[in-house]
């Protein structure tokens, strides 16, 4: 990977940690990089092939995402580090999402908190991270935080 790169900080629901923005910062001042922020929703099923109204991400989870990528957004222009773009994406597949985002925006990284492995439920978000990393044509970064006691 050279050294003038595009990262993405990609996020499947959840508010990124605090350690997942350190890291971020950290890699975009080792590799000069700009970030590309993402935060995708969940859109549960389809009828007919077509999403259902009531199976998209409703107002409440639309304005949660809202203040996740903008809290993400602060904390990497509080640390002066580029952010090249933010997007918010519904989707019922967050590994192919992100794969594509990867392949259409560029990056050289992607930099995703990686809760504990499930063993139960392939289906489950949680273990999307891993799916990417095991995907992904670029270096995949997963940041485990630590609890705070």
């Amino acid at each position: 990977m050279h050294r003038r790169t595009r990262i993405l900080l990609a996020g499947v629901g959840g508010p990124f940690s605090e350690a997942v923005l350190d890291e971020t910062v950290r890699l975009a001042d080792e590799y000069t990089a700009k970030i590309d922020v993402l935060q995708l929703l969940r859109v549960w099923g389809t009828g007919l092939g077509l999403p259902h109204p009531s199976l998209k991400p409703n107002r409440q989870e639309q304005q949660a995402a809202i203040e996740i990528i903008d809290a993400a957004v602060a904390h990497l222009e509080a640390h002066d580090v580029p952010v090249a773009s933010q997007l918010i994406l519904g989707t019922r597949h967050p590994a192919k999402a992100i794969l594509l985002h990867v392949e259409r925006t560029a990056s050289g990284m992607v930099v995703m908190e990686a809760p504990a492995r499930r063993r139960r439920g392939d289906w489950n978000w949680a273990n999307e991270v891993y799916r990417v990393a095991k995907k992904a044509p670029v270096k995949v970064v997963l940041v485990t935080p630590t609890l705070k006691v």
